[in-house]
């Protein structure tokens, strides 16, 4: 190349080609970025349909959901007016002397309305289960013969028909001492009162009544549990009117001997509706 001459590339000058080589690569990186912005342009006109098609469903189950709700409410707002006048109509029928099946009174405990609160639980002779308020003879005899009245129970006896609401506005050990009483028949290895003598029919340690306490109510400490159990034996004893009665036992454990705390219930103890035991079984 001589002097002064101006370069040339593949018979082109240097500026020449330079510039062809540019405007090629603006073309090229052009058309990219064109496809490029139609496949997003693409992209985003799917996702938009599909968002519409979401707020569309979304719309649809709202509505389906007021629907719903509406007829939810309007099931709720016919089960409360049944429930009421159910309720209604049961308190009357109680605060006139009217024994009503158990099972037909119970769902609705909370919602009667009825004189002093309280409402018997009681079974007839031929086993069948119903609610009255404390005493009341049913006028139209329709829950058959029923062998005693309120009056003729003892104080346990009486609490044990009361369902566990009304129950529940009584004080800690007496509930747990209704509790220990229904449990009577409870008397297996494992049992919380076992089997006595010729005298003794049954009889329950304060260590088992405790040990019950805490399986009954959670988060009860050993200590406060033992407190309870001979708070309950107490309430028992009162509740009994005397039937039962306790004492103390010596007892030895693990070489160390110690008193215990027993509850018995004689024999010859008189219990409203009970007949005496004639089976001697166990000992004390």
């Amino acid at each position: 190349m001589s002097a002064g001459a101006t370069p040339t590339v593949d018979g082109q000058d240097l500026e020449t080609y330079i510039e062809d080589v540019v405007d090629e690569r603006v073309r090229e990186e052009t058309a990219e970025l064109r496809e490029e912005n139609e496949r997003l342009h693409e992209e985003l006109a799917e996702e938009r349909a599909r968002r519409s098609e979401l707020e569309d469903a979304i719309e649809d189950l709202e509505r389906q959901n007021q629907i719903l709700k509406s007829q939810v409410d309007g099931v709720v707002h016919t089960q409360d007016l049944l429930v009421d006048g159910h309720s209604e109509l049961a308190s009357r029928e109680l605060e006139k002397g009217a024994h009503l099946s158990w099972e037909n009174v119970e769902p609705f405990t909370e919602e009667l309305t009825i004189s002093g609160d309280r409402l018997e639980r009681f079974s007839t002779e031929d086993d069948e289960e119903y609610a009255r308020l404390p005493g009341e003879a049913d006028p139209l005899g329709r829950s058959g013969e029923n062998v005693l009245t309120d009056a003729d129970l003892l104080p346990i006896q009486q609490l044990a028909r009361l369902d566990e609401d009304m129950l529940a506005n009584e004080a800690r050990p007496v509930q747990l001492a209704v509790k220990a009483w229904q449990n009577r028949d409870d008397t297996g290895d494992y049992g919380l009162w076992s089997k006595g003598s010729n005298e003794v029919e049954l009889y329950m340690d304060a260590s088992d009544l405790a040990s019950e306490i805490r399986s009954w109510e959670t988060g009860v400490s050993k200590e406060y549990s033992q407190k309870l159990a001979e708070r309950a034996m107490d309430s028992l004893v009162e509740l009994t009117k005397n039937r039962t009665y306790v004492k103390l036992r010596k007892r030895r454990k693990d070489g160390l001997e110690y008193k215990e705390r027993r509850l018995t219930l004689p024999a010859d103890a008189e219990i409203p509706g009970e007949s005496p035991p004639t089976d001697d079984v166990g000992g004390e």
